[in-house]
């Protein structure tokens, strides 16, 4: 009798380099899809792959990447990939546009013996339609921005030296925004306890940046008319250095916790706007203290017990009240804004929350789900330290209250305004017209393994508008795999507004409400 049979040989062989197996895929824009490639070693930390793809309804793409290593933790990766696009199917035409392009990317990370990383993570695309169609990538299919930053850092203490020079370019209908960071120095010491100062904690962050910002459009008398104003171009380099020292009293009671914050920012531009939105060569100062008062009850906490007492989850309340105070940015519509830290603006506000979480455990040493199950079921003691507290589900609801409803002037009637007491509110626009009340921001995450998340945000206004926005997002992450889905759906009640659409994004799935930088540089009034 014939019986097939394969083996495996176990004796230590190094790379070799040969064709890798061809695949194939299917589109219905692009056809069938044939790749194939070949790889090529380079001594023991590099090589190199050449690969391309034939789309039966488009053309061809080729590219090559390489790969090469250091150490066991640093690597250098760089590559391109193009696509001559039209050569077979329909012709370009307006239904069929011509969509071909190129993509030159590097990235990697190196380790130094002093302590020093540095990092670095270039993308030059040649059009925003060439990444959304021919990109593998679903971050680059939907994303707006591409970013090209070199980055240098070094921890020690209490101190913090960072070195960035970053690149960034935001497509939107009609518009593309290019903004620059070089050089950006900052320097900042973490909160620590003086020796003269007991219970008492100082910090600061202190920058010195090279910033710009220019604008292109496609139609002119468009963006004029969606504005009011012409593109901001500002000079190759507008100096900003910025101070911003802090000090943090916290104190400890048997039911409260309070935390006093009292901090001041200074910070200079070289350039600035005239009373008609265009870039002047006068500098500006902003100037501001700020003063938060937090309270914090201490939780609220119980256990809950199914047959026979056996533990099911525990249920954790952590109710919050935090009063800011900002005062002193009388010159707020004369900022350049930048990125984040341009949209600071007056205000006097509370914010009040409350937070739910529900813990169950983890067993931790036991190694198969049977061992798992049997250690549960048995609640055996002695493997105390196997037993995690792990939050399966979280559910926070907060909002605002804003004393000041114009953030001293700050916010316009009538614009999408972007400023930083609504942002770190929520990363839904809500500032279109004054209010005292911000909507409710309701934020719901069920984990039921470190795998898997379902998280949902939403946007509740109290001033007749109602449902205001609602997102919904599911996520698989492995080591080789990872499934990420957002739905997004905005409710008929907005703010009367008027200028270009905004695409605010939202950077990651976690608690954090800072909006992404596109958004505060993009929508509205700038």
């Amino acid at each position: 009798m014939i019986v097939p049979f394969a083996s495996i040989s176990i004796k230590e062989k190094a790379r070799s380099s040969g064709f890798l197996t061809p695949t194939f895929g299917y589109s219905g824009r692009k056809g069938l899809r044939l790749s194939t490639a070949y790889y090529q070693t380079l001594g023991d930390s590099a090589d190199v792959t050449f690969r391309g793809d034939l789309y039966s309804k488009r053309g061809i793409g080729y590219g090559l990447d390489l790969r090469t290593r250091a150490n066991s933790r640093s690597y250098f990766n760089a590559g391109f990939y193009a696509v001559k696009d039209r050569i077979f199917g329909p012709k370009a035409d307006a239904a069929h546009p011509d969509q071909g392009g190129s993509i030159v990317y590097a990235e990697g990370v190196h380790y130094f013996p002093n302590g020093f990383t540095a990092a670095a993570d270039f993308r030059l695309t040649s059009s925003l339609a060439f990444r959304q169609e021919f990109s593998d990538g679903i971050q680059q299919i939907i994303s707006p921005i591409e970013n090209s930053q070199v980055f240098i850092n070094k921890s020690w203490n209490d101190y913090t030296l960072n070195i960035l020079a970053r690149s960034q370019v935001i497509s939107i209908p009609n518009v593309k925004e290019k903004t620059r960071n070089l050089p950006s120095i900052n320097f900042e010491k973490r909160p620590s306890m003086p020796s003269f100062l007991n219970g008492v904690y100082f910090s600061f962050k202190t920058s010195l940046e090279g910033v710009s910002r220019r604008e292109e459009v496609d139609d002119l008398a468009l963006y004029q008319q969606m504005t009011g104003h012409d593109p901001i171009v500002t000079p190759s380099v507008v100096q900003r250095f910025d101070i911003y020292p802090q000090i943090i009293l916290p104190l400890y009671t048997k039911y409260f916790n309070f935390t006093t914050t009292a901090s001041a920012r200074v910070t200079y531009y070289s350039n600035s706007f005239d009373s008609f939105r265009r870039v002047i060569s006068d500098d500006v100062i902003r100037k501001y203290g700020e003063l938060t008062f937090d309270v914090r009850p201490v939780a609220l906490a119980k256990n809950y017990y199914g047959k026979n007492d056996k533990f099911r989850f525990r249920h954790v309340i952590e109710p919050y009240l935090t009063y800011r105070l900002v005062r002193g940015v009388d010159n707020f519509n004369r900022i350049i804004r930048f990125d984040h830290v341009d949209t600071i603006a007056n205000t006097n506000e509370i914010e009040y929350g409350i937070i739910n979480r529900f813990y169950t455990r983890k067993y931790g040493e036991a190694v198969t789900s049977e061992a798992q199950k049997l250690l549960q079921e048995k609640g055996d003691k002695s493997k105390a330290s196997s037993v995690q507290p792990y939050e399966i589900f979280s559910l926070s609801i907060r909002g605002k209250y804003f004393f000041d409803e114009t953030f001293g002037g700050a916010l316009v009637p009538g614009f999408r305004n972007q400023i930083e007491p609504m942002t770190a509110m929520s990363f839904y626009t809500f500032g279109g017209v004054p209010r005292r009340f911000s909507p409710i921001n309701i934020d719901a995450t069920y984990r039921p393994q470190k795998t898997i998340f379902v998280n949902t945000r939403l946007d509740y206004g109290l001033s007749g508008d109602g449902l205001r926005a609602i997102s919904a997002t599911i996520g698989y992450d492995k080591p080789l795999f990872k499934l990420f889905q957002t739905l997004l759906h905005k409710g008929d009640h907005a703010d009367t507004i008027s200028g270009p659409v905004c695409r605010c994004q939202r950077q990651g799935t976690g608690n954090s409400s800072r909006v992404s930088m596109e958004s505060i540089s993009l929508c509205g009034k700038p």
